[in-house]
């Protein structure tokens, strides 16, 4: 009786459940959370005083990435590939790429969490990239990795691309510099003539570019 076929099968469906039961509770394969993505920034690293979440070791870089992505509270990651350790940081993007926090050091990486759907969002309604209609007649000369320095510009907005850089570049404007990197920061170029070299190319935003309207 207790060996039958039919007693067999049942016990099997029963154990079947309990383990399903036990994985989904438990432990059981989740769909990975796609709602955001990491800048990395090499040989870079977040000032120790940072607020720190959680330190704990991973093999690579990867492993540091899903550890930040399984914590709610984790904006951004120190990974130091030498002795694999891990450090989760509260701080958000916008706080570290324009806080003092952020230092030079070798063998390390700074990880920054993106959030998809903000960043996309930002990009599409943000105030400060407007729709602009195509300015006709205007040529552009083009210099990298250049600046207009500190003294010779005013910020116009972050999130633009190059195109939308110079677009915001209307009458009485020389010229924009534009850096590359995220968040792809627009400036109007005051002064022109303070134009030069940038030639710090571990900066986590190299390159910068400078557009001048051509005089011809």
């Amino acid at each position: 009786m207790l060996s039958s076929p039919k007693l067999l099968a049942m016990k099997g469906i029963i154990w079947l459940f309990i383990i399903m039961l036990f994985l989904q509770l438990f432990g059981g394969v989740r769909p990975e959370d796609v709602s955001f993505y990491f800048s990395v920034y090499e040989n870079r690293a977040l000032y120790t005083r940072s607020t720190v979440v959680q330190n704990t070791f991973a093999k690579d870089l990867m492993l540091c990435a899903r550890a930040c992505g399984a914590e709610s509270n984790c904006n951004a990651v120190n990974y130091n590939s030498e002795n694999n350790e891990c450090e989760l940081f509260k701080e958000h993007l916008e706080d570290v790429l324009h806080g003092a926090a952020v230092i030079t050091a070798r063998g390390y990486y700074l990880l920054t969490k993106v959030e998809m759907a903000r960043h996309v969002l930002q990009e599409i309604n943000s105030p400060t990239v407007p729709f602009l209609a195509p300015t006709p007649g205007v040529e552009w000369l083009h210099y990298t990795s250049q600046w207009c320095t500190v003294a010779g510009r005013v910020k116009l907005g972050n999130g633009i691309t190059a195109e939308q850089c110079k677009e915001m570049c209307k009458e009485g404007c020389p010229g924009v510099e534009w850096w590359q990197a995220f968040p792809m920061s627009c400036y109007k170029c005051t002064d022109p003539a303070r134009k030069e070299p940038y030639a710090d190319s571990n900066d986590p935003f190299y390159p910068p570019h400078v557009f001048l309207k051509s005089s011809s």
